[in-house]
């Protein structure tokens, strides 16, 4: 039996070993950005237009969306180190969820095009993650 090349082997076991942290990361981006916004809009309608009003809504459901969401790939990222199914499709899915959603509000907000290369990347790590992990189950 030929031993793998060492090289390879350190690159895709990096590759998985740092997915879990770029998770955590990326979650913890989202999940602060989308409090922050949601705290903003609340002063926005108190402070600027002296109340609740009905945009007020409007505005909180993306922030308490994304605050979830980031929350959700926070928590996955720890059952991510022990290489759990559901937690890859969930955070992966959460980041798909914010990839379409940003892709679909940007035009409208254009601060919202930062997002679309670190929800892509992140998908894209993801996808090379898998990649690795079935190549090393089917080996």
């Amino acid at each position: 039996m030929k031993s793998p090349d060492r090289g390879s082997v350190t690159r895709e076991s990096l590759l998985a070993r740092s997915f879990p942290a770029v998770t955590m990361a990326v979650g913890l981006l989202v999940a602060v950005s989308a409090a922050l916004h949601s705290v903003l809009s609340i002063r926005t309608a108190y402070v600027e237009r002296g109340g609740y009003d009905s945009r007020l809504s409007q505005m909180l459901w993306i922030g308490w969306t994304s605050f979830v969401l980031g929350v959700v790939m926070v928590v996955g990222a720890r059952a991510l180190r022990s290489n759990s199914q559901v937690a890859f499709r969930l955070c992966t899915g959460a980041a798909a969820v914010f990839l379409v959603c940003t892709a679909i509000l940007a035009p409208a907000q254009p601060g919202f095009y930062a997002g679309l290369p670190i929800y892509g990347g992140y998908l894209l790590l993801a996808a090379a993650v898998r990649a690795k992990v079935r190549e090393a189950a089917d080996a």
